[in-house]
């Protein structure tokens, strides 16, 4: 996937969290562009609906890497619904495949009834295309006993009987594992040989592809450990590992496929480190071999951060470094591929924010890759084209919007403040409901009765 190009164009959301339906357009970046970043920040009040977003990311990469939910994706579905919808579109570039193509599907939970996932659909639409095909649809019809369409394609796999019972298997297991049934690694290995188009087969195995090792998606979650998103290549710029690896605060006994990764993740990162915060390193202090619990031989290790010549373990760093450490190996993955995507909630948690905007400013010049954010802080505001930016609103049926009447010479977060404060820039939607200080200040009294 190293000389391949992607972009997500584009999320519909309806009913996850506070979101009951919401579009989000990316900013054109031109494929053909081999260094220009995707940014996309989104900014609005607490409880807005920001993190559906990147929640809704999670759920994409988790389903679309073969995996399945976690028990709590249950809660994500908006109270008082019974069903999220999602849909994510792309904008492939391969050798072989120049396409549109678009994922959407269900999750289903009824009553208290476990949750699930249904009604998945994949299409797209290439350049010699002249309208979008399904490739796949489970939508279940039930005046038919097809397992997906389109029907021929069904009646195609369905000649093999043998290859039937084990998708209807993989359909059932899909079901009870909070798993997709089109990216489950059984129905990709069933599919295989089976699919009349290879094309089709092969956008398949692209999404999968995209999801497993180009897509980071980073919760603003409490951890009991500092995790590394990292995506290692090497010169000709093959991947050689992915994933996540999270190194406890003290000491670490880990093998040595473990320690391998971890000391080249480390010496990349605390060069970068060191330039975003002028003196400090990161390293690896090895207290030398032990044997692990399965009997193997590994090291014992602790993370500790460095400046002047002074070591001290990471777990007494700012919130701040750690949070630095935590998506640096991500973001220089998206800086210097374009088909990586990174997502990051709260990417100001902690941040100095000078410094967030010389990042960000970094990334949108000379970066490749899709980097989207949350945010608080708005700094970036006034670094950031407006284009590159979206807005929660208080409309939960129209939850995200890009602001108009903005001028080159408008400073966006001036520009945002004053509708804030005023609502006198024109918008269709209100993106902050006024809060009334005489009430804060009233419930403030009223709390004296339960501190006393």
């Amino acid at each position: 996937m190293s000389n391949s190009k992607y972009r997500l164009s584009k999320i519909t959301i309806e009913n996850i969290k506070n979101t009951e339906y919401g579009e989000i357009s990316f900013p054109v970046q031109g494929i053909n562009n081999e260094r220009k970043a995707g940014l996309l920040g989104i900014y609005g009040a607490n409880g807005s609906g920001k993190t559906a977003v990147i929640y809704a990311l999670n759920i994409l990469k988790t389903l679309m890497s073969g995996y399945a939910l976690d028990n709590d994706t249950y809660n994500y579905i908006t109270k008082g619904k019974n069903e999220a919808k999602l849909k994510f579109e792309f904008d492939f570039e391969t050798k072989d495949l120049i396409s549109y193509i678009a994922y959407e599907f269900i999750l289903a939970k009824d009553n208290d009834e476990p949750l699930y996932v249904k009604d998945e659909k994949v299409t797209y639409k290439r350049q010699e295309d002249s309208r979008t095909i399904v490739l796949i649809d489970t939508t279940r019809d039930e005046s038919t006993d097809l397992l997906f369409s389109p029907k021929l394609k069904y009646e195609h796999v369905k000649k093999d009987k043998d290859t039937l019972i084990d998708l209807m298997v993989s359909s059932k297991m899909a079901h009870e594992k909070r798993e997709s049934f089109i990216f489950r690694k059984e129905t990709l290995d069933l599919l295989k040989d089976k699919w009349e188009r290879h094309i089709e087969y092969h956008i398949l195995t692209l999404l999968n592809k995209y999801a497993n090792f180009n897509m980071f998606v980073i919760l603003d979650n409490k951890y009991n450990h500092l995790p590394f998103f990292f995506r290692i290549a090497d010169e000709k710029k093959q991947l050689l590992q992915y994933g996540e690896i999270g190194l406890r605060y003290g000491e670490n006994e880990i093998d040595t496929d473990y320690y391998n990764i971890c000391t080249r993740v480390v010496s990349q990162l605390s060069l970068v480190l060191s330039e975003i915060v002028p003196g400090v390193e990161i390293k690896i202090k090895d207290y030398g071999q032990v044997t692990l619990k399965d009997g193997s031989v590994g090291n014992r290790i602790e993370l500790m951060s460095k400046k002047n010549d002074v070591e001290i373990p990471i777990k007494y760093e700012s919130e701040g470094i750690k949070k630095i450490i935590s998506i640096l190996s991500a973001l220089a993955a998206m800086f210097n591929h374009q088909g990586v995507l990174v997502a990051i909630d709260e990417l100001d948690s902690g941040i100095f924010e000078y410094l967030l905007g010389s990042i960000l400013e970094v990334i949108n010049d000379t970066g490749s890759g899709q980097l989207i954010f949350t945010s608080h802080n708005l700094h970036p505001l006034e670094v950031l084209d407006s284009d590159n930016i979206v807005f929660t609103t208080i409309n939960p049926l129209n939850r995200y919007i890009k602001f108009t009447n903005v001028r080159d010479s408008n400073n966006l977060r001036n520009f945002y403040l004053r509708e804030v404060a005023l609502r006198a820039t024109g918008q269709k939607e209100i993106v902050y409901d006024d809060i009334k200080k005489h009430k804060i200040s009233k419930a403030f009294r009223k709390a004296k009765n339960y501190s006393e």
